[in-house]
């Protein structure tokens, strides 16, 4: 009888840990994705935005999301939206690496930089709330012979990813990982940020062609 109830008991523990080990590996993998939200159809750009969620950038942290039921055929940005905090966070030697995958695991974007290097855009007066992104490369393409030139985008990601702008395609899905780190070089507190996807207006592939 009491080997009964010690084999009962080493069964129930088996299960506990069992049951221990699946939730911390859920949770060390955790995903999350946002929602899109439609502002109307009288904004050509800025019409549709996702948050991912939110992020610290005043000390180390990574986060994971998926992404999916973006509308297609539309050029979209991935940055931080700062919305709280100290203006010298937009100066911050902090690091932050913006990666994106597609669902067949093809780089869309990946770029890493310190916050200060990011391009932010703000309000006529304030520096918070404030977006913060990379943005894509371009070079010189001469038209004429009278020194005219046109600016080609350099893509350097699937989905035509440059920087951190890429093009959606019908029924995409990407992974999203975001990672703050290096010394803090501004006061510890909030500064809270959050994970944004910010339509950029519709992709029109013969404006982004030289002759």
């Amino acid at each position: 009888m009491r080997e009964d109830i010690k084999a009962v008991r080493h069964t129930a523990t088996l299960g506990a840990l069992l049951i221990v080990s699946c939730v911390a590996s859920i949770s060390a993998g955790a995903q999350t994705q946002g929602q899109v939200h439609d502002r109307g159809a009288r904004f050509s750009v800025k019409r549709y935005v996702m948050n991912l969620g939110e992020i610290d950038l005043a000390q180390a942290e990574e986060k994971h999301f998926r992404v999916e039921g973006l509308p297609a055929d539309r050029e979209f940005i991935l940055g931080i939206n700062l919305e709280l905090g100290d203006c010298a966070i937009e100066k911050s030697d902090m690091r932050i690496a913006l990666e994106m995958t597609d669902e067949h695991g093809n780089p869309v974007i990946s770029e890493n930089r310190s916050l200060h290097e990011l391009t932010w855009s703000t309000g006529r007066d304030e520096c918070v709330p404030a977006f913060g992104y990379v943005r894509g490369r371009a070079e010189e393409v001469p038209i004429n012979k009278e020194g005219a030139v046109c600016m080609r985008p350099i893509i350097t990601g699937a989905d035509h990813g440059r920087g951190t702008y890429f093009v959606t395609r019908s029924s995409a899905a990407y992974e999203v990982s975001v990672r703050v780190y290096g010394k803090p070089t501004v006061p510890l507190g909030v500064h809270s940020a959050k994970v944004f996807i910010e339509d950029n207006g519709a992709y029109d592939s013969s404006t982004n062609r030289c002759p």
